[in-house]
């Protein structure tokens, strides 16, 4: 019998006609994926944990199984940081790959110091000084935690939106709020701030994340573009390159623009599962 369900809880989601509101998102994520919270009341909390889940199209089914924990301080290059490792784990309870990041936050942006993966007996390592970096994970000056509704993005419908107002916002404030919406996971239900981070073509990616005032993240979708890695392994079907339309025609679609992106995975935390002592989780 697997450890784990394959089918996910029922989500439902829906806008809310309300203000928005801004929040200080301190977990340590990478593609919104939920992960341990860096700062807790201004403090850090060596040894705190989170469970999440994953899912993916087709389906959607169980995908892996995600645990993260702050272990100890640490250096990076001499740079003072907090050291998290990452076990994902198959529908059984095996452990298929780990991780290890050195990250902290530091004058209101998350930054990574070093990133360290693991998979079967084959593991790299890299760190802020090696070429590409910075590139592969906004170590400087990292990602802003503060995350606001500018009215960046016009939401046209429920599969569409497009670019709305060009308002300069400072650096170390992330523009991609997109209004509140009410989020039921199973018998939970969360008052949250939607966020969008669409690629400009369609050869990217696009992450779709719902986080509650608090900063927590209670859901995060990542869909790809049409064209993502067209041409690869990955989506050659009958010796033919085939279109993520193709690869997955019942999976949700959101339409940036012209661009058309296809749900691929998401992630839901153990907390998001919990009944929320009152309507909103205020």
């Amino acid at each position: 019998m697997s450890k784990y369900s394959i089918h996910p809880p029922e989500i439902s989601i829906k806008k809310l006609d309300e203000p928005s509101f801004e929040v200080e998102h301190r977990e340590y994520h990478w593609f919104w994926f939920t992960n341990v919270e860096l700062v807790q009341g201004g403090n850090v909390e060596i040894g705190q944990e989170n469970y999440m889940t994953a899912y993916q199209y087709p389906g959607p089914e169980f995908w892996e199984r995600r645990e993260r924990k702050i272990i100890r301080k640490a250096k990076v290059h001499d740079v003072e940081c907090l050291e998290l490792h990452g076990f994902e784990y198959d529908i059984d309870g095996n452990l298929i790959a780990e991780s290890i990041n050195y990250a902290k936050i530091d004058r209101g942006y998350l930054r990574t110091y070093a990133f360290q993966y693991v998979e079967s007996d084959n593991t790299w390592l890299t760190t802020w000084k090696d070429n590409n970096f910075n590139s592969d994970w906004n170590y400087d000056p990292g990602v802003p935690i503060k995350v606001v509704d500018t009215g960046k993005w016009r939401i046209l419908d429920d599969k569409h939106f497009t670019d709305g107002d060009t308002i300069s916002t400072p650096p170390d404030v992330n523009p991609n709020g997109a209004g509140v919406y009410e989020v039921r996971i199973g018998e939970a239900v969360h008052r949250c701030l939607r966020v969008l981070e669409p690629s400009n073509n369609n050869e990217g990616t696009m992450v779709e994340a719902f986080v509650n005032q608090h900063g927590r993240t209670m859901l995060a979708r990542r869909y790809n573009g049409s064209r993502w890695h067209y041409g690869s392994a990955r989506t050659i079907i009958d010796g033919k390159p085939k279109e993520w339309t193709e690869l997955l025609p019942d999976a949700p679609r959101l339409y940036y623009n012209d661009i058309c992106f296809v749900l691929w995975d998401f992630s839901i935390p153990d907390t998001a599962m919990l009944s929320s002592n009152v309507l909103y989780d205020k």
